[in-house]
């Protein structure tokens, strides 16, 4: 099996040649790049509020949220891209991905935060991207982005990821 690294603010298989640091470009082949993104906040989504009572940690996650996650991408094949505040944080991102595969983070702008903007350059920067999905408990996003939006009381729910699966396989 090739091992991916990143390089250039993408992930890349190891034998990709790139022609200078300044202009990389990835001669992976097509199928190797993924075309359907979850977009995936942590809190609200990957835990809820009993989460944050039951686990006295700074990035707490609960299993069967994770789980839920975990059926979304089996079931469709996305990729996962990690929009949630957690990204800033070397530990936030590691807790993560002790549970699932991160294909990549967005970009953070300077105050005030905009996420539906960092995800538009994020998909902008990425052609080979044909469908997302957004699952978040916020509302700081564009009306044309779909956004599956969770519940900090209850996290990512069964009905919620019956609606990415739909959206992501159609």
């Amino acid at each position: 099996m090739k091992k991916l690294i990143k390089y250039a603010g993408c992930w890349h298989y190891q034998d990709c040649r790139f022609p200078s640091v300044d202009q990389a470009v990835c001669n992976c082949p097509d199928n190797l790049k993924p075309n359907k993104i979850i977009f995936c906040d942590a809190d609200g989504v990957l835990n809820n509020k009993a989460t944050f009572k039951e686990q006295l940690t700074s990035f707490p996650l609960c299993p069967i949220l994770i789980a839920r996650l975990k059926r979304i991408i089996e079931a469709t094949g996305a990729k996962v891209v990690l929009s949630s505040t957690w990204r800033l944080s070397e530990q936030g991102r590691a807790e993560i991905e002790k549970h699932i595969e991160v294909y990549d983070i967005t970009i953070s702008l300077p105050s005030p935060a905009d996420r539906g903007l960092e995800i538009d350059i994020w998909v902008e920067d990425h052609p080979e991207v044909t469908k997302y999905a957004i699952i978040d408990d916020d509302f700081d996003f564009y009306a044309s982005q779909p956004l599956f939006q969770t519940e900090f009381d209850t996290g990512l729910t069964e009905e919620i990821a019956d609606k990415v699966i739909l959206h992501l396989n159609s």
